[in-house]
């Protein structure tokens, strides 16, 4: 009879789950700003779940731990949270002049590298750094609790710029930007050839210089992104007109300005390297590049006209710029690339992967955007948001966030849990599931946590040709999961509890039109699962469907 009642127990949990009910987790979000202008431009976050945020202020702001006041132009802020949100400290850097921040990461103690570019003077805490001219390049180290551990400044009376910085496994400091004039980096002394050239350093822990190289001609040239994978391999991506040589031979653009994206070795040797462009007067570019655990690369940025990363032409769509993201295997191989836009703009800023491979995106959108779950319409300006992909490129989950005015995602960074931290910037309302933010006048700055898996089971419109179905139900010990899809692309099957979590991943990767077959042993994350309720997903580029499954025992 318990057993009776039991099984009935979940046939009624079997009619009442909401099959088109799913939404983003809200962990946190804050934001800040006066009538002046504030933009959080990077985030990151560290083993211990912290958040760091990172950017420029003008006028006075209250990261949490009181009110700080810009001296004068903008200043940069540096704010540290930990992973429920509560703040833990924050600081500012800069004088009268302008200061901005923009890339911050972390390595694996803790500590908290920046970079960016000044005019006049900035102490981080170790003594005065004045820049000789016009713009200089800045790189500091912070301990955990926001201590100066090391600041440098590198530039001449002409414009210099630091854009990106990650670190390696061995904590050593990777950095990315671009110089017009002289620059010296701790090795060579470098002069452009002509307008900006792109410069990459590496420096150990200490910011001894290991070694650093300049590319370009007399064109421009920017240095825009840089990460590292698990070789502690180097991967950067810019913007470029004219020529640039990696090593392995000049890429040439073909209109405006093109993309590339090239692997150095830890040793900055040339591995390999590419370009990316329509051949007409129109730009591309590069703003955020990334890696996952097996070492492939996700790149993505905004494009106007044509590209073909290899898998096809990607065609912008009306009079707008489009958002892409790309994927290539550690050897530089396409394996995915999609395009998101409407004719109006939409821009990818920053990208980022979590522990199972999972790429997230962020950026800003108006008009009307599908990422692959459906159209989303912009509140009215300019909309940031935040898009999920499979590793094979399947869309996972995609929000938008504003009410009218001006909303972007500049930053994005992943947590050991899977949880996503966007950092921004807003004019207008936004509401990130907490509650509304109204800016104070000019743009606020944002950063907010959100998880990485939706609640709740959901499923999109899904064309004829997509079914799904496993046998036996009710599972008493494997399953075998049935599904078909009408033509070749990314396909995600995947078991979830009643919550809406992820449980286990059967397929994750390219398949063709037909009937395919996969194995669910009833195990969830690694374990032999216990009797309920659960859900077996496929999601192609088509749609997604849900079939209900009821483990016994």
């Amino acid at each position: 009879m318990k057993a009776l009642r039991w099984i009935f127990g979940i046939g009624c949990l079997l009619t009442a789950v909401p099959m088109d009910a799913g939404a983003v987790t809200h962990q946190w979000s804050r934001g800040f700003g006066d009538a002046d202008y504030q933009s959080v431009n990077s985030v990151a976050t560290d083993a211990g779940g912290n958040v760091i945020i990172t950017g420029w202020f003008t006028g006075t702001v209250d990261f949490g731990g009181g009110n700080l006041t810009s001296a004068g132009d903008a200043d940069v802020f540096v704010a540290k949270y930990d992973a429920t949100g509560a703040h833990l400290w924050s600081k500012r850097f800069g004088d009268a002049s302008e200061q901005v921040a923009t890339s911050i990461t972390t390595d694996s103690d803790g500590y908290i590298i920046l970079t960016g570019l000044f005019m006049g003077s900035m102490s981080f805490g170790g003594g005065t750094r004045t820049s000789a001219g016009s713009y200089d390049v800045f790189l500091a180290k912070l301990d955990p609790d926001g201590i100066h551990e090391f600041s440098k400044r590198y530039g001449n009376s002409t414009a210099q710029a630091g854009y990106s910085v990650t670190t390696d496994a061995d904590d050593n400091v990777i950095l990315v930007g671009n110089f017009y004039g002289e620059i010296d980096l701790g090795g060579d002394n470098f002069t452009s050839s002509g307008f900006n050239d792109v410069f990459v350093a590496k420096f150990d822990q200490e910011a001894d210089h290991l070694w650093s190289k300049r590319f370009g001609d007399s064109n421009d040239q920017l240095g825009t992104c840089v990460t590292t994978d698990a070789s502690d391999n180097l991967i950067i991506g810019g913007w470029y007109n004219g020529s640039i040589d990696f090593g392995g031979g000049n890429l040439t653009s073909t209109g405006v300005g093109d993309i590339f994206l090239a692997k150095l070795d830890p040793t900055g040797a040339h591995q390999w390297s590419q370009r990316f462009g329509s051949g007409i007067n129109v730009d591309q570019f590069a703003h955020g590049v990334a890696t996952d655990a097996g070492e492939n690369v996700f790149l993505t940025g905004s494009f106007y006209g044509n590209v073909d990363f290899g898998g096809g032409t990607l065609t912008s769509s009306g009079a707008g710029v489009d958002l892409y993201l790309a994927k290539f295997d550690p050897s530089g191989a396409h394996l995915w690339s999609r395009r998101c836009g409407d004719g109006t703009d939409q821009h990818g800023w920053s990208v980022d992967t979590d522990a199972a491979g999972a790429v997230f995106v962020t950026g800003s959108m108006d008009g009307t955007v599908d990422f692959g779950g459906g159209a989303l319409t912009s509140g009215g300006g300019s909309d940031a948001f935040v898009a999920k992909y499979t590793s094979a490129g399947a869309h996972e989950w995609s929000e938008r966030f504003g009410a009218g005015g001006y909303q972007v995602g500049q930053g994005i960074a992943t947590d050991a849990s899977g949880n996503v931290i966007v950092g921004g910037n807003f004019e207008g309302s936004v509401d990130f599931g907490g509650g509304n933010f109204t800016s104070a006048g000019n743009l606020d700055g944002f950063v907010v946590k959100l998880g990485g898996s939706v609640t709740g089971v959901f499923d999109r419109p899904a064309s004829a040709g997509l079914t799904l179905s496993a046998s036996p139900n009710p599972i008493e010990s494997n399953a075998v999961i049935r599904f078909a899809v009408p033509s070749s692309g990314p396909v995600s099957v995947a078991i979830y509890d009643l919550r809406g979590a992820c449980v286990a991943t059967l397929v994750n990767e390219m398949r063709g039109p037909g009937t395919h077959l996969a194995t669910w042993d009833r195990r969830a994350r690694g374990e032999e699962c216990g009797p309920g309720v659960y859900f077996a997903r496929v999601t192609h580029p088509t749609g997604s469907k849900s079939y209900r499954m009821v483990v016994l025992r």
